[in-house]
């Protein structure tokens, strides 16, 4: 089993959740998440992010392992993306970021 301690990188919402959720479906290993001594398995997510309040700096744990195969480089593996993708989903926009947005709508 495997765990990786970090801070959110910012506020969780219903679709950061969701995908999330759906994210879990690439491994075959059991992924935890621990928030204020909450244990939510990941891929149920969805259904409580709300009752998490997990906002900018709030300590999160996850833990990989327990799966239907237990194989440490899969594992490992699990550990680092959940890690990653959580970090992605919750990384706020910066308004400067949302001004560069260009839309085209065809033609000129």
């Amino acid at each position: 089993m495997y765990l990786q301690d970090f801070e959110s990188a910012g506020t969780l919402t219903f679709d950061a959740a969701e995908k999330i959720s759906w994210k879990t479906s690439e491994f075959d290993t059991k992924i935890m998440l621990v928030v204020d001594r909450r244990r939510v398995n990941a891929n149920c997510l969805a259904l409580c992010w709300d009752e998490l309040d997990i906002h900018r700096g709030t300590p999160v744990a996850i833990t990989v392992g327990e799966g239907p195969t237990h194989n440490d480089a899969e594992e490992r593996r699990a550990l680092v993306a959940m890690v990653d993708y959580f970090q992605s989903m919750t990384v706020p926009d910066s308004p400067r970021s949302r001004r560069r947005r260009r839309f085209s709508f065809g033609g000129r």
